[in-house]
């Protein structure tokens, strides 16, 4: 019975504990801390400063009942806030996952009342003059589009959102949408870590929503381990 109990809270311990990750990246003056960032004017644009961050947490109050995960990105700009974005998600990765309704999209951290999760569409995405100009390479992912230039004329966009996905380590791309100032982690062309989740930045990634396979076959072994538990010890 002892081994019995100890195994099973081994199992049940294995999501047991909340956690909250988060990590940052940088550009300024045309030097890179991380992040890649392209622009027509270096002093007044995204090459002067730039640094985009990102927090991940299973611990967040309000989560909406089936989502886990809360997933906020931040990126703060001399001036030009992104309009934009491309955050990695992987092919098995659906509107399903992801609860739209509680999507916010924050200009100069006030909730703008201008986006909506109409906004928001899944597939594969690549370079492209007019919506993603220079995006390194192409990525399966989720795309926000504002409908109203608001982040143009400001500093810091932050776009927030709950999934039912665990992160892991992926890209993110993000551009103005008017005058050509545009960023991504500069990991972006390099094979995603194959490393757990944590604070800070492994290879220049950010934590992404991003489905893993090798954790269904977790589930998988540890549910069959259990039956073999309960037919030894049952």
């Amino acid at each position: 019975m002892k081994i019995k109990l100890l195994l099973c809270a081994v199992f049940s311990g294995v999501q047991a504990f909340a956690v909250v990750w988060t990590g940052s990246l940088s550009y300024s003056n045309d030097v890179s801390s991380g992040l890649s960032a392209l622009g027509n004017n270096a002093s007044t644009g995204w090459r002067k400063y730039s640094i985009l961050d990102w927090k991940v947490s299973d611990e967040e109050s309000g989560a909406p009942q089936g989502y886990d995960w809360f997933y906020s990105y931040t990126l703060e700009a001399e001036k030009f806030a992104p309009v934009r974005w491309v955050i990695e998600t992987g092919s098995g990765f659906s509107s399903d996952n992801i609860d739209l309704a509680s999507v916010e999209v924050y200009d100069e951290g006030v909730l703008t009342t201008y986006d909506s999760t109409n906004n928001i569409s899944f597939g594969s995405f690549a370079d492209d003059d007019d919506l993603r100009k220079n995006m390194p390479a192409e990525r399966y992912g989720m795309f926000w589009e504002a409908t109203s230039p608001g982040g143009q004329s400001t500093k810091t966009t932050q776009i927030t959102f709950w999934s039912d996905v665990a992160p892991q380590w992926g890209d993110l791309y993000a551009n103005c949408g008017g005058n050509g100032n545009r960023g991504w982690n500069s990991g972006f062309t390099n094979a995603n870590p194959d490393v757990a989740a944590s604070s800070g930045s492994v290879q220049n990634h950010v934590l992404a929503p991003i489905p893993e396979p090798a954790t269904i076959s977790l589930i998988g072994i540890s549910g069959l381990l259990a039956l073999i538990i309960r037919r030894i010890f049952g």
